[in-house]
């Protein structure tokens, strides 16, 4: 008689259960809470006029290029891609960052 195959998701008598941790625990939905609180606060801190012109375009830009890099490292999850990827992405941020910044600057 042939043997029968177990079934794909059996475990060993031995092996200690799965647990999940809640949804409000994993980092996704932390970064998320700290993007949407960044964007919150920084359109309620420039809707106040609290900062100048000069230093609310500097705030955005560097608001946005933290906001991309939690972006790409959590939700494209290259937290965890090769270094070699992940230093390119970064380094891109770095890069586009500076010069839409300093493109401003010089002509402002």
């Amino acid at each position: 008689m042939p043997e029968i195959p177990e079934p794909m998701n059996a475990q060993p008598m031995n092996a200690r259960p799965v647990t999940r941790r809640p949804v409000a625990r994993e980092r996704v939905t932390i970064v998320w809470i700290g993007l949407m609180a960044a964007t919150c606060i920084s359109t309620w801190l420039l809707s106040k006029d609290a900062v100048s012109p000069r230093i609310g375009v500097l705030g955005i830009f560097l608001l946005a290029a933290i906001k991309i890099r939690f972006v790409m490292l959590d939700f494209m999850e290259l937290r965890d891609a090769p270094i070699r990827v992940r230093l390119a992405f970064e380094t891109w941020i770095v890069v586009v960052t500076g010069l839409i910044l300093g493109f401003w600057f010089a002509t402002g």
